[in-house]
């Protein structure tokens, strides 16, 4: 399992990217499973496995029933009707390796593997780039938003970034990591106070605090 998405509303809707079957979900809080991959290219060559290579998937912000998914080497795809079935998308991400997906205020970005960070205004249809000539920024790991403020961070083998405009990224002043080939960002709250936490390849788990 790489990746799971929850239904806003139903909490016993789960939707799980694998990197080897494909999309997989739940209707019972996860008793049982069915595939969920028509539309999908059959099983194609991808790392060690002829596998439905799948990275990320997103429910959509403002409508359930819509959601992207983000493939290895297959590009991004859409589903319209709660992951029955999917469409190709994005022709511009066509046979790219998309790791991560997000969304900010309607726009849905993409990480493509070593191109860095892209961006689509129009349901997924056309995409573009927004962090192209930026070494820094060409492998991104991982990408949140913090819902309380609207900032994305993004997490690289070079270290953490954030947008506070949703098109250009910047490292955080001041911030001085112990680590860098960073992953996996998420915004959690404790005790009140709200923290991103993220993984690192040698110094484990690592958190700092957000502002209010």
């Amino acid at each position: 399992v790489i990746a799971v998405a929850f239904h806003p509303i139903n909490p016993d809707v789960v939707y799980i990217a694998t990197q080897t079957a494909g999309v997989l979900a739940s209707e019972d809080g996860g008793k049982t499973w069915s595939d969920r991959n028509q539309g999908l290219p059959a099983p194609w060559p991808s790392g060690a496995c002829t596998c439905q290579d799948t990275r990320d998937i997103l429910v959509d912000e403002n409508d359930s029933d819509i959601m992207y998914l983000a493939t290895a080497k297959q590009g991004l795809f859409r589903s319209s009707d709660a992951g029955m079935s999917w469409q190709l998308r994005a022709p511009q991400l066509e046979g790219e390796s998309l790791r991560c997906l997000t969304q900010r205020q309607g726009a849905l970005y993409a990480c493509v593997e070593g191109k860095g960070i892209w961006r689509s205004d129009d349901g997924g249809s056309s995409f573009m780039p927004l962090t192209q000539g930026n070494a820094d920024l060409s492998n991104v790991t991982g990408i949140e938003l913090d819902e309380a403020t609207n900032d994305l961070y993004a997490t690289t083998d070079a270290g953490l970034f954030r947008s506070t405009d949703g098109a250009t990224f910047h490292a955080p002043e001041g911030l001085c990591l112990p680590a860098r080939n960073l992953s996996e960002p998420v915004v959690v709250e404790s005790q009140g106070e709200r923290l991103l936490v993220f993984a690192t390849e040698s110094r484990g788990a690592l958190a700092f605090p957000l502002s209010p």
